[in-house]
């Protein structure tokens, strides 16, 4: 069957968002095997009446967790298409893949209606900008690959740091190059709480404001 992943509420609680795999769920040889889950899109069901949309076509390789705006309309994710795979793990074709990377790089955090989608990324921020929530008055806090910007070789692994984009304008919000990073916005979107890996069975766990400020530790066993 295919996999259905990613589920989060509408803001009225009616609707859940999530994201379905075009591919069949298959045992892979590898993990690079295209067999895997692929070829995401995006739904939305009625929770009362089960009533089922797909609100996007674009057959993603790989595609973070969904998430609905205020409004109850648009809903921000992000989503890779795998540039240099074949057709036969992702269904965006050769051309217009090439398209959006020669014009828009690896950027890839979407804001969508269902209705009227452009696949034109929000922002622009370098490698693997991905995983974004909404933050107060529509602060986008997101995740960004920083090798590239750091100038750190990716041989000793691939680190992260937290960034959010409010007014047309990207702010670094932590910078510490961390491993294994994930991330939450708290219900009133004024801070953000975000685990990480200190090293292969140590996570830290920390808060901070979203100006920025703030920043503690928070002791776990």
């Amino acid at each position: 069957m295919r996999l259905n992943d990613w589920p989060s509420f509408s803001p009225d609680g009616k609707r859940v968002i999530f994201v379905r795999s075009g591919v069949k769920r298959q045992k892979p040889k590898h993990f690079l095997d295209p067999l895997l889950p692929s070829r995401w899109d995006i739904y939305e069901i009625e929770i009362e009446t089960g009533k089922e949309r797909r609100l996007t076509k674009y057959e993603f390789f790989q595609i973070s967790r969904p998430f609905y705006l205020p409004d109850g309309k648009r809903f921000i994710f992000s989503a890779e298409m795998r540039i240099n795979a074949p057709d036969s793990e992702s269904g965006i074709n050769r051309k217009a893949r090439d398209r959006y990377e020669d014009k828009y790089d690896f950027n890839a955090i979407f804001i969508m209606d269902g209705v009227n989608n452009e696949l034109k990324p929000i922002l622009k921020n370098g490698r693997h900008s991905d995983e974004p929530q909404i933050a107060r008055e529509g602060a986008v806090v997101f995740r960004s690959e920083v090798n590239d910007m750091d100038g750190l070789s990716r041989l000793g692994g691939i680190y992260y740091d937290l960034f959010v984009f409010s007014k047309g304008k990207t702010k670094r919000l932590v910078n510490e190059r961390l491993s294994g990073l994930r991330f939450t916005v708290s219900p009133d979107g004024n801070h953000v709480v975000f685990s990480y890996s200190m090293d292969p069975i140590t996570i830290g766990l920390s808060i901070i404001n979203l100006d920025g400020t703030g920043q503690r530790e928070i002791d776990i066993p």
